[in-house]
């Protein structure tokens, strides 16, 4: 789901481009924009005081969530996931090295080996990004059969805060 978590903002139907949440964040200063997984859910957080840029962000978010590029072409799960060039026997990956450098960490092992004994036999006793020997072993059809199985609305909450036209917005949520 971490991975998933990446490649969400990689494109999607209609905002093609692979690097669609730094445009997004580019375009829309005095914003928030983030994306974090835990062991049981993924958040796309956003926020912004400026209502035209919450609505713009508000559809980049849900196209991204619902009509992601990922589907139709594997580009981003590999440039988020992992990948290997023979010439330069290099490995990297977004969340591959982002986990590499978790995974160093004395702190995280120390927690990770706690909550692996407390946590036995449920989704909480793996880290939220995954592992990176395991990060390799991942394929393109588990990705997009994990994504269609958990990824779709009755498996969603969507919490809307602040001073908002609320009609307008639940409609514009409604056409995804």
């Amino acid at each position: 789901n971490h991975i998933i978590e990446h490649t969400i903002f990689t494109g999607s139907k209609k905002y093609p481009s692979a690097s669609l949440f730094f445009d997004a964040n580019e375009a829309y200063p005095s914003t928030y924009l983030n994306a974090l997984t835990s062991g049981d859910m993924t958040m796309f957080p956003f926020a912004t005081p400026h209502l035209e840029a919450y609505q713009r962000l508000l559809d980049i978010y849900l196209d991204s969530i619902f009509n992601p590029d990922f589907l139709n072409q594997p580009y981003g799960f590999y440039e988020e996931s992992f990948f290997y060039v023979p010439k330069e026997k290099r490995m990297g990956g977004v969340v591959y090295n982002e986990m590499k450098g978790a995974v160093g960490s004395t702190e995280r092992s120390l927690f990770r080996a706690i909550r692996e004994v407390i946590y036995q036999n449920t989704p909480y006793a793996y880290d939220s990004g995954g592992s990176p020997n395991q990060i390799p072993t991942l394929t393109y059809k588990d990705f997009i059969n994990t994504y269609k199985r958990y990824y779709y609305p009755g498996n969603m909450m969507i919490v809307l805060y602040g001073n908002l036209p609320i009609e307008g917005v639940l409609d514009q949520i409604e056409a995804y």
